[in-house]
């Protein structure tokens, strides 16, 4: 093989080379995906928000425990009281209580997933710039118009047509009640950022652990 030749595969190899360089430039340029969302993640703040309004129930469950023993000296009396919603005058006598009881918390936890969903779905979508005192102050209003609904709006009908009476409106005290409610807006909003997750602010995985690192 003479210098001419060698020099030609030379030249070849340059030239396939280059084009090797040009592709491994055009790949590295496109974007490069990654398991992160951009935008809302609403499925993300769906399930968080489920499993807040269960917690944010059995901190309004406490309050309710407490509320109990202020007004009746007995712990358990409003829980009696909620479990008339399944047996009605009875349960308030004795009969069934336990398995009234048992149907009442899970109820209390069911709904408070329920509806604690869309708040935090809602509040972490429009609202979640504001501060502390904001949460406070919004959880609180939350917590008195739900109280209003729920008690005079809802249960003054629907429980007179489930057991024929209406003895958690009678039984249990308004301010209990009312605190109740609020409780469980309060821990819903105060809570919120700490169960808030926003996929879109890294694109890899080196940045994330640097934003962690800055967070912290």
């Amino acid at each position: 093989m003479d210098y001419s030749e060698l020099q030609n595969q030379i030249d070849q190899q340059r030239h396939k080379l280059e084009e090797l360089e040009t592709q491994l430039e055009q790949q590295t340029s496109k974007p490069q995906k990654s398991w992160y969302r951009s935008g809302f993640y609403t499925s993300y703040y769906v399930m968080s928000g489920l499993i807040l309004g269960a917690l944010a129930s059995w901190v309004s469950l406490g309050f309710n425990i407490i509320g109990a023993w202020i007004a009746y000296g007995d712990p358990l009396r409003l829980l009696r009281v909620y479990a008339t919603f399944f047996g009605g005058e009875a349960v308030l006598a004795g009969q069934f209580a336990g398995v009234a009881i048992l149907l009442a918390l899970v109820l209390h936890s069911a709904t408070g997933s329920v509806v604690g969903a869309p708040i935090h779905v809602i509040y972490s979508r429009y609202v979640a710039k504001g501060g502390l005192q904001s949460r406070i102050l919004i959880g609180v209003g939350l917590g008195v118009i739900m109280w209003l609904i729920n008690v005079y709006a809802i249960l003054s009908w629907l429980q007179p047509m489930v057991t024929g009476g209406t003895w958690i409106i009678d039984e249990i005290p308004w301010w209990v009640a009312l605190f109740t409610h609020v409780s469980f807006t309060l821990t819903m909003l105060i809570l919120q950022p700490y169960w808030s997750f926003d996929p879109g602010r890294v694109q890899d995985r080196a940045r994330y652990k640097h934003a962690v690192a800055t967070d912290v």
